[in-house]
């Protein structure tokens, strides 16, 4: 009768699980390793998918808020990157079809939103992943986490421009992060076609941001980054201003204040009042894909600038991650922290 029931329950997952933690639940050694899956970042589930890099563990770093914008897609990647660095494992990197950025066809060959931009790290593909012998899903708990295995203390905030962070940050993305040949040839160009000598790179956030949502950092007038740079041009060692940002309620703003010297890529979507551009309905083609590609062509346009002014978000932590991952420093560095939201405002499913 016993083996009976036992068979029975078997068959329901959930009541086998409820009824396996009811019999266990006296058990310290049980509760705590039940615990651990949220708490310990050296767990890992393996599974097995067949035979190759028999040798090798492979780690699937998978990446789908759809809350989130690009950099923080890309922030999130390098900190899995960091737990794989750590641990020796070879990362494989996916974003779904969650995330803002994602076509519903193929672009420059892949259906993987992370390769529209990126090669893989070690030139690994999906169906390699699928056949390998001994495989592992990144998970929260080693994001949380990976501080720990560096002796590094945690951030307080998500939007941290702390220097440790920045630098390791940095010899992650000079390591695993590298642009596929097309997207590293039209921004080269693109690069070469607006940027000037002496240029100071600024990055305004606006739109959403000025929503105040929980967790994010308070927004900053565009005036205070004039006034930085106004600061930095009567100094006589830079003569340009290029501007990044998403916000077109500020761009006559800041062309009425420099002119000539303001440069800005202008085939470029911008959100207006609260709303963010990839919340944005627009009839173009390859419209989500394009959206990544602007950003990512200012974090390095902005990365190639010799000062930079920004607002604290996602691009200004990533433009100096990039900056860094070349060997270089910006000779002026002026990151805006006026504090983070602390509320209920919580930001919803991204509606585009």
């Amino acid at each position: 009768m016993k083996a009976k029931l036992k068979q029975l329950i078997g068959k329901f997952p959930r009541l086998y699980y409820l009824t396996y933690c009811t019999f266990n639940m006296n058990s310290t050694r049980f509760r705590e390793r039940v615990l651990e899956i949220k708490t310990n970042p050296f767990q890992l589930h393996f599974e097995n998918h067949g035979q190759l890099y028999d040798k090798k563990i492979i780690y699937r770093i998978v990446v789908g808020d759809e809350t989130k914008g690009f950099c923080s897609a890309i922030r999130d990647t390098l900190y899995y990157l960091m737990y794989a660095d750590a641990l020796g494992i070879l990362p494989y990197v996916e974003y779904t079809d969650n995330i803002p950025y994602y076509e519903e066809k193929k672009i420059n060959g892949s259906n993987n939103p992370f390769e529209y931009y990126f090669l893989q790290p070690y030139g690994i593909n999906l169906n390699e992943v699928n056949s390998c012998r001994v495989c592992a899903n990144a998970e929260t708990v080693h994001m949380e986490g990976v501080f720990n295995l560096y002796g590094l203390k945690q951030p307080e905030t998500y939007y941290t421009n702390e220097p440790e962070y920045i630098k390791i940050s940095a010899e992650m993305y000079r390591k695993y992060i590298k642009l596929n040949d097309k997207v590293q040839t039209e921004i080269d160009s693109d690069i070469q076609r607006l940027l000037k000598n002496k240029t100071i790179g600024v990055h305004y956030r606006g739109t959403d941001f000025k929503v105040g949502y929980n967790g994010h950092p308070t927004v900053v007038r565009a005036e205070n980054h004039i006034a930085e740079v106004n600061k930095l041009l009567k100094t006589g060692r830079y003569e340009y201003i290029f501007l990044a940002t998403e916000d077109g309620d500020v761009i006559e703003l800041f062309k009425d204040e420099f002119g000539d010297k303001l440069l800005m890529y202008t085939d470029v979507v911008r959100g207006t009042g609260n709303t963010n551009a990839y919340n944005m309905k627009v009839n173009r083609e390859n419209h989500h894909y394009l959206l990544g590609y602007e950003v990512l062509r200012d974090v390095y346009t902005l990365a190639e600038c010799d000062a930079f002014v920004s607002s604290n978000s996602g691009v200004g932590i990533t433009s100096q991650i990039v900056r860094q991952s070349n060997g270089k420093n910006f000779d002026f560095c002026k990151v805006f922290e006026e504090g983070i939201n602390q509320n209920n405002n919580v930001l919803q499913r991204n509606s585009y």
